[in-house]
C-alpha cells in the first residue's frame, strides 16, 4: 500500500514538472523554432522573453544553436541551399534578433557561391582553361578540401604553358604575342619570378626587333630618298624620345654609314677620274655631316683638280667696246694657239676693259700662260696690248706690251685668300678704238689648290 501511494505521488510529481516544461516560455520559444513555426516563436519572444534580460540572452543562445545547427546541415549537404534560406527567410521576417541570422544567411550565400565558383573552375579546368579557372579556385576553397590541390594543378599548367607558348612566340619573332601571353598570365599570378623574367626577356627582344625596324627603315630611307629624308626619319624619332640611348646610337650609325658610302663612292669616281664628280658628292655630304674624312678626301682630290679661268662664273663684267660701246666682249676658247704655235684647251681675253670672277672656293694659285694669239700681226696701228691681274685690287702680275715678237709668258700667282680676282686689258696703236686686248690672251688659265704643307 505505501509503494503504490509513493508510485502515486512520483507520477503527480512528474507530472507537475512537465506541466512546469511545457508552460515554460523558453522551452515553447524552442520547440517552435524546431518545428519551424517562427511566427509562434516570435510571439513568444515578444510576449514572454525580451522584456527579460537573461531571457532574451538565452532566447538568442537558442536561436543561435538552432541557425548554426541548419548552417553545419547545409555545409554537410544535408540540406539544399534552397532550404536553408527558406528557413533563413523565414526567420529574417520575424521580430527576434537578427545578428546570427544574418550571419549564417551571408556564410550559406558565401558557400554556395564557392560551390558553383569550383564546379565552373573545374569545368574549365577539364577544357584546359587554367587562367580563367585560378581565380575560380581561389574564391571556392571553402567548399572543397581538395580545391587546393586542383588549384595547384592548374597554377604549375597554366604557368608552364605560358611559358612554352611564350618561349614559341619569340622564336618566331612575333614578341607582341609572348608579350601578352605572359603580361596576362602575370595578371592572373599577380608576382611570378620565372613569368617577370620571360617578360623582361620579350622587352628586351621587342625592343631590339624595334630598334632593327628603324634601323633598316633608316637605311632604305637613305638609299632610296637620301640623307635629308634618313636624317629627319631619325631626329624625328629623337623628338618623340629626346634621352633614348639607342636613338642616339641609331642616328651615329647612320650617319656613320652614309659618311662611309660617300667616301667608298667618291673613292671610286677619282680612281675614274671623275673627279668633278667626286668633289661635288662630298661637297653635297659635308651639308648633312661633319666629318674629317670626307673634308680630307675633298681637299685630296680637290689638289688633283684644275678649275679653269673660262668656267669661272663673271662677277663684273666692265668690257665695253670702244666700237660698239657693247659690254660681255670677253671671248672664251676662240683660238687655242699661240704666236709660237703652243696648244692649249683653252683661252680667254676681252677687247678692252676689266672682267671680274669671284673666287668662291679656297683656290691657293692662278696660273696659266700669256701670249699672242697665232693668226694675228702687231702693226702701227695696233702695236700692242697689255694685261694687268689684281687680286682685290692689289697688283698681282702685268704683262706689258704683248706684240707678235713677245713670247709667251708663263705666271704662278698666289691667290690664297683673294675673293676677288680682276683682269685689265689696254691697249697702244695709232687706231683710235684700242679694241685688240686678244693680243695678250690668257691661254689655259686655272687655278689650283695646294695641299697642306705643299709648297
Amino acid at each position: 500500500m505505501k509503494t503504490g501511494k509513493w508510485i502515486i505521488l512520483i507520477s503527480l510529481l512528474l507530472l507537475l514538472l512537465a506541466g512546469a516544461v511545457l508552460l515554460d516560455p523558453l522551452f515553447r520559444f524552442t520547440m517552435d523554432l524546431h518545428r519551424e513555426q517562427f511566427t509562434d516563436a516570435g510571439a513568444v519572444y515578444d510576449a514572454r522573453l525580451a522584456a527579460s534580460e537573461t531571457r532574451s540572452r538565452e532566447s538568442a543562445a537558442q536561436l543561435k544553436a538552432y541557425v548554426e545547427d541548419q548552417l553545419k546541415r547545409y555545409y554537410a549537404k544535408d540540406i539544399s541551399f534552397d532550404r536553408i534560406m527558406g528557413i533563413l527567410s523565414a526567420l529574417s521576417k520575424t521580430g527576434l534578433p537578427q545578428q546570427d541570422v544574418s550571419r549564417c544567411r551571408h556564410d550559406a550565400e558565401e558557400m554556395e557561391q564557392a560551390r558553383t565558383d569550383l564546379a565552373k573552375a573545374d569545368a574549365l579546368y577539364q577544357e584546359g582553361n587554367f587562367g580563367e579557372a585560378i581565380p575560380l579556385y581561389h574564391r571556392s576553397l571553402i567548399a572543397d578540401e581538395g580545391a587546393s590541390f586542383r588549384l595547384m594543378q592548374a597554377e604549375a599548367l597554366y604557368k608552364n604553358t605560358t611559358l612554352d607558348q611564350a618561349e614559341a612566340a619569340m622564336a618566331e619573332g612575333r614578341y607582341e604575342d609572348a608579350e601578352n601571353t605572359l603580361a596576362a598570365c602575370l595578371k592572373v599570378f599577380g608576382q611570378d619570378d620565372d613569368l617577370a623574367a620571360a617578360l623582361e626577356d620579350v622587352s628586351k627582344l621587342k625592343a631590339g626587333q624595334i630598334y632593327h625596324n628603324r634601323t633598316e627603315e633608316a637605311r632604305r630611307l637613305l638609299q632610296t630618298d637620301g640623307p635629308e629624308k634618313a636624317f629627319a626619319y631619325v631626329a624625328d624619332l629623337l623628338k618623340q624620345s629626346p634621352d633614348s640611348y639607342e636613338l642616339e646610337y641609331l642616328d651615329q650609325l647612320i650617319r656613320h654609314e652614309y659618311e662611309a658610302d660617300i667616301l667608298s663612292r667618291a673613292q671610286s669616281m677619282r680612281e675614274a677620274e671623275n673627279l668633278d664628280g667626286a668633289c661635288a658628292l662630298l661637297g653635297e655630304a659635308l651639308l648633312w655631316i661633319d666629318s674629317e674624312q670626307v673634308k680630307a678626301l675633298r681637299a685630296e682630290i680637290r689638289t688633283a683638280m684644275i678649275f679653269y679661268l673660262v668656267d669661272r662664273p663673271i662677277l663684273r663684267d666692265e668690257t665695253a667696246s670702244p666700237r660698239t660701246g657693247a659690254i660681255s666682249t670677253v671671248v672664251r676658247d676662240q683660238v687655242l694657239s699661240d704666236v709660237q704655235a703652243n696648244e692649249y684647251a683653252h683661252s680667254l681675253w676681252a677687247d678692252a676693259g676689266s672682267v671680274t670672277f669671284a673666287l668662291d672656293e679656297d683656290f691657293t694659285t692662278f696660273a696659266g700662260t700669256v701670249a699672242f694669239p697665232q693668226g694675228e700681226k702687231a702693226d702701227l696701228y695696233r702695236a700692242s696690248a697689255t694685261l694687268q691681274v689684281f687680286g682685290d685690287g692689289i697688283l698681282l702680275a702685268e704683262f706689258k706690251d704683248m706684240d707678235d715678237a713677245s713670247a709667251p709668258l708663263h705666271f704662278t700667282l698666289p691667290v690664297s685668300g683673294v675673293k676677288e680676282l680682276t683682269l685689265i686689258w689696254t691697249s697702244k696703236g695709232a687706231d683710235g678704238w684700242k679694241d685688240w686686248g686678244r693680243f695678250a690672251a690668257v691661254f689655259d688659265g686655272r687655278f689650283l689648290i695646294t695641299a697642306p704643307g705643299q709648297p
